[in-house]
């Protein structure tokens, strides 16, 4: 009876932990009509020649062609950022607003990197004032050179 009833608690616990740990992964390319442009998030070797061998302190983004925008910002590696939306009502700027994670993260700091790509015709990233938005806070990021 005692193997029966430590199965169970094993397998619960071993269920609650996985199914925490599988909210934060999930399906991270919003549905492009939404709001024009489509993203994915680079995987570590794009991540590696994108940032090189600079130490990663702040967010950054940079402009691989005008209708390209590679934005790149940390987080816990347990709990990666994701996009929830993109807003270019204003004409000069990109507001891209990230999720808010709501489950247990890790202490630890690593890079992300996201491509976003315009689907828009005639759309341009030159010259464009790039917002990074999380938790009802908005800073701006600067665009340096690729």
């Amino acid at each position: 009876m005692k193997r029966k009833v430590l199965a169970a608690v094993i397998l619960t616990l071993a269920s609650i932990t996985l199914v925490g740990c599988s909210a934060s992964s999930g399906d991270n390319i919003l549905p492009p009509s939404d709001f024009g442009y489509d993203y994915r998030v680079m995987d570590a070797v794009e991540l590696q020649q994108n940032l090189g061998s600079t130490t990663f302190e702040s967010p950054f983004a940079n402009i691989s062609d005008a209708q390209t925008l590679n934005v790149f910002t940390g987080g816990s590696s347990s709990c990666p950022p994701t996009i929830s939306s993109i807003d270019d009502t204003d004409s000069g700027a990109i507001q891209i607003k990230l999720a808010s994670n709501t489950g247990p993260c890790t202490m630890d700091y690593v890079p992300f990197g996201f491509q976003i790509t315009a689907i828009k015709t005639n759309f341009d990233f030159s010259g464009k004032t790039v917002y990074l938005c999380q938790n009802g806070t908005c800073n701006g990021v600067p665009i340096k050179a690729s």
